[in-house]
């Protein structure tokens, strides 16, 4: 029976970490089967490109009819009955929360997700989730510097006072954070499926003890990986000074999917080598530009442990 584990990181829990620095590292020794990724436009695990990547696991897009039909015949085939199958996508997690779960957005766990994890399961595959979540006000304020620089380039000052309220002052807002609804909704709508929850604050903390529990979920001897080999990098090490964090104007996707697949092809026809090429294309759009967003103060966590302190992972 193969096993998969589908890892669904709530937003700004260091997902593309783990990915390129714990599963493709892992893929790479040959100790898992990393199946990729939809938002890694140079990495897919055996597919040959985003498009497919996306088809295959039903994963959610922006414009695109939302699919509730799922053929698990057409997942079987990549899967390993030798190693343990690992798949990591961010978009099942926009937002992997109450309001994912119960809004009408295709962005919906439970009309995406759930219902795939029950179909792979049915079809002999054992299934496992990986969540990993983050203290309600780091996530929030992380959001904001995510954000920060959004606002910059309309000219648009936003202060983080504005930030939360715009939080505060939806209930829908609020339950995408509540950390106890989501676990509570989660488990129930995969019945006997195990769900794996892990905490971010803990890999910054404790890497070794986090990475021993990654280990452990992957089913993997730490006898054999040592798990100080895996995420050697410090994270956030160059983004935050004294005064904050600093906010840049360089996202993950700079160009559309087409737009990538495009700049790939040509690539490839020019110089036979799609990475070098394509990657220089792409810094040519993206503008260096920077800000410092300052840290949260004592009143703002404040404010933001008072409407969660009751699920909070402090």
């Amino acid at each position: 029976m193969p096993k998969l584990i589908i890892h669904i990181g709530f937003p700004k829990t260091a997902s593309t970490t783990l990915q390129g620095l714990v599963f493709l590292d892992l893929h790479k020794q040959g100790r898992i089967n990393f199946l990729g990724r939809s938002s890694e436009p140079l990495f897919h695990g055996s597919l040959r490109n985003r498009e497919e990547f996306n088809e295959i696991w039903n994963i959610p897009q922006v414009d695109v009819p939302n699919k509730t039909n799922f053929d698990p015949s057409k997942i079987l085939p990549l899967l390993s009955n030798d190693l343990v199958n690992v798949i990591s996508d961010e978009n099942y997690s926009l937002p992997v929360s109450s309001l994912g779960l119960e809004s009408e957005s295709d962005f919906n766990l439970s009309k995406r997700l759930i219902p795939l994890v029950h179909s792979l399961s049915s079809s002999g595959v054992q299934v496992e989730l990986l969540c990993v979540l983050r203290s309600q006000p780091e996530l929030i304020h992380s959001l904001y510097v995510h954000w920060f620089h959004h606002f910059k380039r309309l000219n648009v000052n936003s202060s983080f006072e504005e930030f939360w309220g715009r939080i505060a002052g939806s209930e829908l807002s609020r339950n995408s954070f509540n950390f106890l609804r989501l676990y509570e909704q989660i488990s129930r709508d995969l019945g006997t499926i195990k769900l794996h929850m892990m905490c971010f604050e803990q890999m910054l903390k404790t890497r070794d003890v986090f990475n021993l529990k990654i280990l452990e979920v992957l089913g993997l001897n730490p006898q054999e990986v040592n798990p100080s080999s895996l995420m050697l990098k410090v994270l956030n090490a160059k983004e935050t000074n004294l005064e904050g964090k600093r906010s840049k104007s360089l996202g993950k996707s700079v160009f559309p999917s087409r737009q990538q697949k495009l700049l790939r092809d040509l690539a490839g026809r020019v110089m036979g080598d799609q990475n070098h090429l394509y990657l220089f294309l792409r810094r040519l759009f993206v503008k260096n530009q920077s800000w410092v967003v300052p840290h949260l103060n004592k009143n703002q966590r404040s404010k933001i442990l008072e409407v969660y302190r009751g699920d909070n992972l402090e």
